[in-house]
């Protein structure tokens, strides 16, 4: 992510007006980049250590820095490969908001559900409930996508024929299989729980959108939700969405992992200087307009996408 100078040709760019943040600071990175995936924890892992012990670290990275110890929160989506890298977001949330807080998780994947129930079992984690569901914008069975040798990877079957990466070759010849399954709402899910979050997460691989569509009342309550929208042909559509319904958006590079889909069963490592080129991969918040935490460093910009998904920005005047 850069920032555009005033010289720039933009008027063939598709834009929309957000606020940015930029979390990165020595600390950050130096976390990010070397202390969350050290050798020695991929070769002890820990809740305590990787997760418990972190807390201070994920509280600064976005979008982390708006959990609430002692909240109710949600996370849709959970690879199970991620669990003993120290980059699971239930475990992440589940650090953060504390024994008094809780996190659901909305996972289809019956090896993510296992993997996930086996992990808090053997860590003694209490504060995470697992629902084994999609989540979607209605209440329905639909076709699903299940990637064999990455879960991270799993998808709505319908939203796979629209995603502008189905053709590229990393997802070419993969085992994979598609059922149909039982898909719900966050509204319906969170309702048969008896709880109303104070924030929502979901990266699902392009769904995100029909997923936020489907939670009106969890909206109206004045949830905060968070999204990747990096790669997303709706992207915008969803801002306007959220705006519309009194939130204020902010975006920031994701606090992705060096992680990328397992060979042969494990999963592989990027070096620094790949890792670079996920900054790319950017993270969405709306906050209704008047639930801003304290401290909010967001700068009004206007954001650009290129024709590779990559993003950069403009600073709004303050006439604009």
């Amino acid at each position: 992510m850069y920032t555009i100078t005033d010289g720039a040709n933009l008027s063939s760019l598709e834009q929309a007006k957000v606020n940015y943040v930029d979390f990165e600071t020595a600390v950050t990175r130096f976390f990010k980049d070397y202390l969350r995936e050290s050798a020695f924890l991929r070769r002890h892992p820990s809740f305590f250590l990787q997760y418990r012990l972190m807390r201070p670290f994920f509280r600064k990275l976005f979008p982390f820095m708006y959990l609430r110890k002692g909240s109710t929160v949600v996370q849709v989506g959970c690879a199970e490969w991620m669990l003993d890298f120290g980059v699971s977001m239930p475990l992440i949330m589940s650090a953060i908001v504390g024994p008094r807080g809780r996190v659901v998780v909305v996972e289809p994947d019956q090896k993510n559900v296992d993997s996930l129930t086996a992990y808090i079992s053997h860590h003694g984690i209490r504060n995470i409930t697992i629902v084994k569901k999609a989540a979607w914008k209605e209440k329905c069975v639909r076709d699903f996508t299940f990637y064999e040798d990455n879960t991270g990877s799993n998808i709505v079957s319908e939203t796979e024929e629209a995603a502008p990466w189905k053709h590229m070759e990393m997802y070419q010849n993969r085992p994979k299989r598609t059922e149909k399954i039982q898909m719900d709402t966050i509204d319906n899910i969170c309702a048969e729980l008896g709880v109303t979050p104070a924030f929502v997460d979901l990266t699902i691989n392009g769904a995100e959108f029909e997923v936020i569509q489907g939670m009106p009342r969890t909206l109206q309550s004045g949830a905060t939700i968070a999204w990747l929208f990096g790669d997303r042909w709706w992207w915008r559509e969803a801002f306007d969405f959220m705006k519309e319904r009194g939130f204020d958006i902010t975006v920031a590079a994701s606090a992705y992992s060096h992680r990328v889909r397992s060979k042969d069963g494990r999963p592989q490592v990027n070096s620094h200087r790949e890792f670079a080129a996920f900054q790319d991969v950017m993270h969405a918040v709306a906050v209704p307009k008047n639930a801003h935490m304290k401290g909010d460093r967001g700068i009004p910009v206007t954001l650009y996408k290129h024709k590779d998904f990559s993003f950069s920005f403009k600073p709004l005047r303050p006439e604009e």
